[in-house]
């Protein structure tokens, strides 16, 4: 399933068709697909230098900011869950341990993950968790750290595993269907599942039947029963079919219908046609026979709506679907067809799916993958295979190459739909500007800080910042720069909300943490240069004062650095709320002072009582 929520769409770049999309959004050029035919898909086994563990049902997406594929969390080859995170930068993995950060995500399976271009981080929801706990989080990467998302009072999606998640035609991201409790799933959710979808209630079993061998992790165990009320067995679990739209205010459900439930399935978002498509999943409970149902859907923003293609693949689920520019639209591999894992591949060009032919490669399905522009490949990795090893370790670049007898064409007559970011979909509400934050639980608003420098001699040495107050390096004929922090006093490994602005607007973003000198965030400048980022406050940091700063290109095109100074006070004690611990520090002083007119009470009562005695 990780494979399934993919950023896949997220290209550099843009052509005139997509111009109103989200500037990290807009796509290349596309190409008309070439007649049916001779179309390959050559799979190329990389040797990086560093690599993942072996793993099935990873979440992998393409971070459109940092031109990475980032990979988190998946079962490994001894059934455990993890929830490190790895980053693919074309040559090589480099690790993110969840050890290492402030915070990360609870170890999960079968999470949905993709690249928001509007808050210009990846969004991660949901899973399956450790003792077969379905999770209904959500939390966002900013580019070297995890940090969760709270809406609050808004709804969210219910818990579950396996839901399909994926760029919109209209800039927000759209989240289909998934499997979890029967008793919690689908809040919000407009679809009800039919009886169809459900099988007799059945023991717990790590080990799934043999149709759905052998992608089941071995570990750990998940509930099976499909009925709607619990039993001794687990809790129920449902298949849903609720779609949600991720949007600059948070969660927000459509009331759309569409596909029957299904989790599983296949996502991604159609440069070509502007279209966001799915394709199969499975229909049943996990543990149950696969109950595959056909048929291509598209959703436009709005709505979704059933395809009828000449031609179709085998239904599956488990499979990677992508965008694919060379092909001019979707290629779609791997899966399993309920009677055995898949290596086929297959492309769609908007209207109908070409069988591909493949050069190298091995079937499998639970795969994890993301499109990378910058090599122009699929990136897939890991999967369950057919043979022994079942759980891969492989990194695998598919590079899909049309009939050179049809060259193809420049897309350009055909414009988008309208898509002026988040929000614009009927069921969405309106967008914020480019670098608000998201839904966070972020502390407080920023502080106020105050803007020094020398604007006449290019950037220059600035003097020490004041905790919550920023120091602007300006180069002459600038605009006024600033930076500001949510919170003056932090803790090691807390979270810190920062805003700045006076960038050059699209310019990325980079943030670090002066001292150690390590990277802590990106992002990227709204239309107005300004950017927001949540970042952690390294637990390696020394209590004293210490420095956010923030580089990036400034209006005249020159580099220019923001600082903003934090008084770091060390680690707090697990569990306790800072408020808490201020009154035990004031409670610590109050204590000799009360022990002292205490004692000075009692002497005195003392000398009365002798004098009384003595007269």
């Amino acid at each position: 399933m990780a494979g399934l929520s993919l950023g896949a769409a997220m290209w550099p770049g843009g052509s005139a068709a997509a111009a109103q999309l989200p500037a990290a959004a807009q796509l290349p050029a596309a190409s008309q697909p070439a007649p049916a035919g001779t179309y390959t898909l050559a799979w190329t086994t990389a040797h990086p230098a560093a690599s993942p563990p072996a793993l099935q049902h990873a979440a992998a997406a393409y971070d459109g900011d940092s031109s990475a594929v980032v990979l988190f969390g998946g079962v490994t080859a001894g059934g455990g869950l993890s929830n490190d995170t790895w980053v693919w930068d074309g040559r090589t993995w480099t690790e993110h341990p969840a050890s290492s950060m402030a915070q990360a995500p609870p170890p999960r399976q079968d999470a949905s993950l993709a690249f928001d271009p509007s808050l210009h981080q990846l969004i991660l929801f949901g899973g399956l968790g450790q003792n077969g706990t379905y999770l209904g989080d959500t939390w966002a990467w900013n580019g070297a750290s995890w940090y969760q998302l709270k809406p609050g009072t808004s709804a969210s999606p219910g818990a579950r595993r396996g839901a399909a998640m994926t760029l919109g035609p209209d800039g927000n991201l759209v989240l289909f269907g998934g499997v979890g409790p029967a008793a919690t799933a689908g809040a919000g959710s407009t679809t009800s599942v039919p009886p169809a979808t459900q099988s007799p209630a059945q023991s717990t079993t790590s080990v799934a039947p043999a149709a759905h061998t052998p992608a089941q992790p071995a570990t750990p165990a998940q509930p099976v029963n499909a009925s709607a009320t619990p039993s001794a067995n687990g809790p129920a679990t449902q298949v849903l079919g609720d779609t949600w739209q991720w949007t600059s205010a948070g969660w927000v459900p459509s009331s759309a219908t569409g596909p029957s439930p299904r989790w599983g399935a296949a996502l991604a978002y159609d440069p070509t046609n502007h279209t966001t498509v799915l394709f199969s999943g499975d229909g049943a409970v996990p543990g149950a026979a696969p109950q595959l149902p056909a048929g291509t859907w598209t959703w436009d923003g709005s709505g979704w709506a059933r395809q009828t293609p000449a031609a179709s693949p085998p239904a599956r689920f488990d499979a990677v679907m992508a965008g694919d520019p060379a092909g001019g639209g979707l290629v779609l591999t791997t899966g399993d067809s309920g009677s055995g894992v898949l290596g086929d591949g297959w492309l769609w060009n908007g209207s109908t799916w070409t069988a591909a032919s493949t050069s190298g490669g091995s079937a499998r399905e639970a795969a994890a993958g993301a499109y990378d522009p910058t090599g122009s490949d699929l990136v897939l990795f890991g999967g369950a295979g057919a043979g022994t090893p079942a759980t891969l370790g492989d990194t695998e670049l598919i590079a899909t190459a049309h009939p050179a007898s049809s060259p193809a064409t420049t897309v350009g007559s055909s414009p988008a739909p309208t898509a002026t970011g988040p929000g614009t979909g009927s069921s969405s509400p309106s967008p914020q500007p480019t670098g608000s934050p998201a839904p966070s639980a972020s502390a407080a608003p920023p502080s106020t800080s105050r803007t020094t420098g020398d604007r006449s001699a290019g950037t220059t040495t600035s003097p020490s910042a004041a905790p919550g107050q920023s120091v602007a390096l300006l180069p002459a004929s600038s605009a006024p720069m600033t930076l500001q922090t949510s919170q003056q006093n932090v803790h090691q490994g807390a979270m810190v909300r920062l805003a700045g602005s006076g960038f050059a607007p699209g310019s990325p973003v980079t943030i670090t943490f002066s001292s150690t000198s390590s990277l802590v965030g990106r992002s990227v400048a709204g239309p107005l240069g300004n950017f927001s980022a949540s970042v952690a406050v390294p637990s390696s940091a020394s209590p004293g004062e210490h420095h956010f700063v923030a580089t990036g290109r400034g209006p005249d095109g020159r580099t220019q650095t923001l600082v903003a100074a934090v008084f770091v006070l060390g680690a707090p004690h697990k569990g306790t709320p800072l408020a808490v611990e201020l009154g035990m520090v004031a409670l610590a002083l109050a204590i000799p002072a009360g022990a002292w007119l205490a004692m000075t009470g009692a002497g005195r009562w003392r000398r009365r009582r002798n004098r009384t005695a003595a007269g």
